[in-house]
């Protein structure tokens, strides 16, 4: 059987960079969820939802150390705001496992509408008669294509066939970082405000847009209040240690992965092989009985 080498992810280095990703979703929690952030958070709230919001406050910000390497909703930023609106933000920085264009990301929709439902879901707990429920949006900054169109941005919420509208108590929206595309190319007065947003999180750690982030910070106060954040989070060790944990998670995850993957192939192979032999041997056989042999010879023949 074919050796599988068993890559040791203990001994391999990760590097860090200068500026830390804001794709990252460790990164992107620490960012927004800094003590200096809230203006940050309102505006890249603001920017995606299209309506303004006088304040926001941060629910659930620290996160147990315990869960440091998980992915789930607590690397989500859940935040209140003061006109009645729950928002959970988050940043997928990779496709789920399992998930493609070929089965439409069905596993991560999938986990949109139950974060999404769980966060409305919640608040019936806490004794509010239904007339009484905030409006809950889950906002999903995805580093991949999702949906098969040309939009930035989608938006869903309850509708029918035709629009008519059942209820928007809850919308889903997705931002889908690679479609950037050509957007990259406007001039920053010509971009919209989730537009330059979405520019900073996926380029902020690029030195080959220091310019155009630059050029950014000079018209919108806010992209440089976040720069600075950044480059702080940048020089915290906490921060880089998270860093660094959530990549070693990563390279060990794809590694088991890859080695399940070579071991599964090398076991249907060595299977493939057995079967193969035995129908060759009953083929054999078959033969010999349509020749005319008693099934006595044939055994002495094939032992």
């Amino acid at each position: 059987m074919q050796k599988i080498e068993i890559q040791n992810t203990e001994t391999a280095e990760i590097i860090v960079p200068d500026i830390l990703p804001p794709t990252d979703d460790t990164v992107f929690k620490a960012l927004l969820t800094h003590p200096d952030a809230n203006r940050v958070l309102k505006d890249v709230i603001e920017s995606v939802l299209e309506m303004k919001i006088e304040n926001v406050q941060v629910r659930n910000n620290e996160l147990p150390i315990t869960h440091i390497l998980e992915k789930q909703e607590r690397f989500d930023v859940n935040c209140l705001t003061s006109n009645g609106k729950q928002i959970e933000i988050e940043m997928q920085s990779t496709k789920m496992q399992g998930d493609s264009l070929q089965n439409e990301y069905e596993i991560f929709k999938n986990r949109i509408v139950y974060c999404l439902c769980d966060l409305h879901a919640k608040q019936k707990g806490k004794g509010l008669n239904f007339d009484e429920l905030l409006k809950s949006y889950q906002i999903s900054f995805c580093n991949f294509v999702m949906f098969d169109n040309n939009d930035l941005i989608n938006k869903f919420n309850m509708r029918n066939q035709s629009g008519l509208k059942l209820s928007d108590s809850v919308t889903a929206v997705s931002i889908e970082v690679p479609k950037l595309g050509d957007v990259l190319a406007k001039p920053i007065t010509e971009m919209s405000a989730i537009e330059i947003w979405t520019m900073f999180f996926a380029h902020a750690d690029n030195p080959q847009f220091k310019a155009k982030i630059g050029e950014t910070m000079r018209v919108k106060e806010e992209i440089a209040m976040a720069t600075e954040i950044l480059n702080t989070i940048s020089k915290d060790e906490h921060a880089i240690a998270k860093y660094r944990a959530r990549r070693k998670w990563e390279a060990d995850l794809t590694t088991n992965l890859s080695v399940s993957r070579r071991l599964g192939k090398e076991e249907g192979r060595q299977e493939g092989i057995l079967i193969g032999r035995q129908e060759g041997i009953q083929e054999t056989i078959e033969r010999f009985r349509r020749g005319g042999m008693s099934d006595e010879e044939i055994n002495k023949f094939l032992h």
